[in-house]
C-alpha cells in the first residue's frame, strides 16, 4: 500500500514539476518576446521605416498578446506624395500561442488573430514590404489557424500622380494560414479557407464600383462560391463616354452567382488558378455612344487577351446558365439609340487555358439564345490555341419575324420590314485577328419592305395642299421606292425551290481591330447577308447621292 501510494505521489510531483517548468517557460518566453518586439521595432526605426503603436499588452496566463494603434509607415522624405505609404491597425489580437511547436518544430504558431480596421496605402513598385522584410536572413516560420480582418481598408496608388488606381474595403476571414520563408528559397504559403463579406471594389479611372455580397473558397475541398457582384458606373450613359473622352463600352449589370469545383491554386514560377469545373450567370447591359472620338485602342482576340494575363487560368468546363446580355449604341446615322439583346442565353466553354507551352488543344464555345426574345440562335465556336491557325464559327438563327429588327433598321435605313419570317439563316465562316471569310445561306417566307421618303422630299409634300389630309404615316412612305425594292432588289421568299448559289453570300470582312469579338462576328455574318443581295452597291449609290 505505502508502494502504491510513493508512486502515485511521485507522479504528481512529476507532473508538478512539468507544470511549473512549462508556467515558467511561458512566463520567460513571452517576457523575451516583449522584450524582442521592442528591440525589433527600434531597429527598424533606423532605417526608413518608422513604427509606432499606443501599447503592447502581454499576458503569458490568457495567452494573449494586444497591440493598440499599430503603425507602420515611410518616412515623408521618401514620398512624392501628400502622404506616405503606410499600415495601420486599430487594435491587433493575438491568442493561442503554442509553446511546443515553438520548442519543437521552431514554427511560431497562434491559434487566432485578430486585426480590427487595418488600412494599408501602397503605391505602385512599393517598398514598403521590401523594406519591412529586412533582417530575415534566417528565415522563419508561421501557422496560424485562423485570421480575422474587420473592416479592412487597402489603398493602392499611383507612383508618380499619387492618384488612387484601385481601393478595397471589405471583411476577410482566412483558416490554417501557413508560411514558410527560407533563406535562398522561394517562400511558401499555404491556406485552408478563405472568406470575404461585403466586399467593394472601387476603380476610379475606370469609372466603374464592384460590389460583391460574399465570396468563399475552400481549397481543402477544392471549391469557390461567389454570391453577387454587382457592376455600378459612375456616371449615367452619356456622360460616361464624355467623361472618358472617347468611345467605349459602358457595362451595368449583376452576376447572381459564380460557383468552381475541383479548384487548385498553384505557384510555381508564376501564380496559376485551374479548375474542373465553372457555372456562372449574369444580366449585363452594355452601352456605346458611336458619336464620340474613335481611340482605335487595339483589342486583343479571346484567347490573345487571356494569354496577356499575369497569373495562368485553366478550366475543363465552363457554364453559363440562364443569362441575358443587351447591347445598345447612339450612332450618327441614327439619331437615337439602336439596342439588340439576347436573353435565355446558355452556353458551354471547354478547355478554357492560357498556358502558351501548349500547341495542341482547342478552345470551344457551345451557345444557345433568343435574339430579340423571339429568334433562336445556336452556334458552335473552335478556337485553336496554335496562334497561326484560323478560328471557326457556325451557327444558325430560325424562325425569326424579320418585323423585330425593325427599331434597328428604320433608323438606320429609313426603311422597315412589313412582314417576312426568317425560316433559316445558316452562317459559317473562319476568321483570324483581321479577316473573316465564309458563306451565308438564307431561307425566308413573305418578305415585304416599306422605304421612307427623305427629309426634304417629306417637307415638300407635307407642303402640298393635297395632301394635308393625308395619314402621316402614308405620308412618309416611298410607294415609288418601296416598289422598286420589293420588285427587283429582294425576292419575297427565298427558300429551296431558289438556286442555291442565289440564297448564299459570300462572307468577306475585315475586322476593325478597335471593336469587340462580339462586333467581329455579328458583321462578318452581316457581311454575307449584304453580299446575297448586292447591297454593298446599294449603299455605294446611296453615299453618292448624299456626297
Amino acid at each position: 500500500m505505502r508502494t502504491r501510494t510513493k508512486r502515485i505521489w511521485a507522479i504528481v510531483m512529476i507532473l508538478g514539476i512539468g507544470v511549473a517548468v512549462l508556467i515558467a517557460a511561458r512566463s520567460y518566453i513571452f517576457d523575451r518576446l516583449k522584450e524582442t518586439l521592442h528591440e525589433k521595432v527600434r531597429s527598424l526605426n533606423k532605417t526608413d521605416l518608422n513604427i509606432r503603436y499606443d501599447s503592447i499588452y502581454i499576458d503569458w496566463r490568457r495567452n494573449l498578446i494586444m497591440v493598440d494603434k499599430l503603425v507602420v509607415e515611410k518616412d515623408a522624405y521618401d514620398t512624392t506624395c501628400a502622404y506616405p505609404e503606410f499600415i495601420s491597425v486599430e487594435k491587433v489580437r493575438i491568442e493561442g500561442f503554442s509553446l511546443l511547436s515553438y520548442l519543437f518544430r521552431k514554427t511560431v504558431s497562434f491559434e487566432n488573430v485578430s486585426l480590427m480596421k487595418p488600412h494599408i496605402v501602397m503605391r505602385q513598385a512599393s517598398r514598403l514590404l521590401q523594406d519591412s522584410s529586412r533582417g530575415k536572413e534566417n528565415g522563419f516560420r508561421l501557422a496560424i489557424d485562423a485570421v480575422h480582418l474587420y473592416g479592412a481598408h487597402f489603398e493602392y496608388t499611383d507612383s508618380a500622380a499619387c492618384k488612387p488606381i484601385t481601393e478595397v474595403k471589405s471583411t476577410l476571414h482566412a483558416l490554417s494560414l501557413a508560411v514558410d520563408a527560407q533563406p535562398g528559397r522561394t517562400p511558401k504559403f499555404s491556406l485552408q479557407a478563405v472568406q470575404l463579406d461585403s466586399t467593394t471594389v472601387e476603380l476610379p479611372d475606370e469609372f466603374y464600383t464592384l460590389r460583391v455580397k460574399a465570396l468563399a473558397a475552400d481549397l481543402k475541398k477544392g471549391t469557390l462560391r461567389l454570391d453577387t457582384l454587382k457592376v455600378s458606373p459612375h456616371h449615367p450613359k452619356l456622360a460616361f463616354g464624355r467623361k472618358k473622352g472617347f468611345e467605349t463600352d459602358r457595362l451595368e449589370g449583376v452576376v447572381p452567382f459564380l460557383n468552381l469545383s475541383g479548384l487548385k491554386l498553384r505557384y510555381v514560377d508564376t501564380f496559376a488558378i485551374e479548375a474542373k469545373s465553372a457555372s456562372v450567370q449574369t444580366f449585363m447591359k452594355i452601352f456605346r455612344d458611336k458619336r464620340l472620338p474613335d481611340k482605335k485602342k487595339v483589342t486583343l482576340l479571346p484567347l490573345p487577351q487571356l494569354r496577356k494575363l499575369p497569373f495562368g487560368i485553366s478550366i475543363d468546363s465552363l457554364r453559363l446558365v440562364k443569362s441575358y446580355i443587351s447591347y445598345e449604341e447612339f450612332q450618327v446615322e441614327a439619331g437615337v439609340p439602336i439596342t439588340v439583346f439576347f436573353d435565355d442565353i446558355t452556353a458551354t466553354v471547354l478547355h478554357l487555358n492560357n498556358d502558351r507551352s501548349l500547341a495542341q488543344g482547342e478552345t470551344i464555345l457551345k451557345a444557345k439564345c433568343a435574339f430579340m426574345s423571339k429568334g433562336s440562335v445556336e452556334l458552335v465556336a473552335v478556337m485553336p490555341w496554335q496562334e497561326e491557325k484560323n478560328c471557326t464559327v457556325e451557327g444558325n438563327l430560325k424562325n425569326f419575324n424579320l418585323e423585330n429588327i425593325n427599331p434597328l433598321l428604320e433608323p438606320l435605313a429609313n426603311m422597315k420590314i412589313e412582314s417576312g419570317i426568317m425560316k433559316r439563316l445558316h452562317f459559317k465562316y473562319a476568321y483570324n485577328s483581321t479577316r473573316a471569310d465564309g458563306e451565308v445561306a438564307l431561307n425566308y417566307e413573305n418578305l415585304k419592305v416599306i422605304s421612307y421618303k427623305d427629309d426634304e422630299k417629306l417637307e415638300k409634300d407635307k407642303k402640298r395642299k393635297r395632301n394635308r389630309n393625308k395619314d402621316p404615316e402614308d405620308l412618309k412612305k416611298d410607294n415609288l421606292k418601296s416598289f422598286i425594292i420589293n420588285a427587283f432588289v429582294i425576292r419575297k421568299n427565298m427558300d429551296e425551290s431558289v438556286p442555291e448559289e442565289k440564297r448564299t453570300g459570300t462572307i468577306l470582312f475585315y475586322r476593325d481591330t478597335s471593336k469587340s469579338l462580339f462586333n467581329y462576328w455579328w458583321k462578318s455574318v452581316f457581311s454575307g447577308v449584304k453580299a446575297a443581295y448586292n447591297l454593298d452597291k446599294l449603299e455605294a449609290l446611296a453615299k453618292k447621292k448624299k456626297k
